[in-house]
């Protein structure tokens, strides 16, 4: 919804857990494909005490990748491109982490709490 054509925005939801029901994106220019906005720039998955971060950038685009802890603290930082898969650093201690995909328009970040296999 454009808030400047239309400024007043209501929605009614029954009581209950909505995932990912909604975005707010400011833009200077027109959305014209507001599907291609909210896409993921990454998802994450684990393989035992690995954590991959699965890149969802364009054909042939980059981007840059950021792991930092609850300090602060970079773990990790490095280009990516188009849907490469980044494996992080196996000796990542247990934790929360705050994991950033920045690509020339767009930023997403996810805080994740990585666990060990034997905690």
């Amino acid at each position: 919804q454009d808030l400047q054509q239309t400024p007043q925005y209501r929605v009614n939801l029954k009581a209950g857990e909505y995932n990912q029901r909604f975005s707010l994106v400011f833009s200077n220019t027109e959305i014209t494909d507001p599907a291609s906005i909210t896409k993921n720039l990454f998802v994450t998955s684990r393989s035992g005490n690995d954590l991959l971060v699965k890149v969802n950038l364009p054909y042939n685009t980059g981007g840059n990748l950021l792991v930092t802890n609850m300090s602060g603290q970079i773990v990790l930082q490095r280009t990516v491109f188009g849907s490469e898969t980044i494996q992080i650093n196996p000796n990542v201690n247990a934790g929360v982490y705050v994991i950033t995909v920045r690509s020339a328009t767009r930023a997403q970040s996810e805080k994740l709490l990585m666990r060990l296999n034997y905690e």
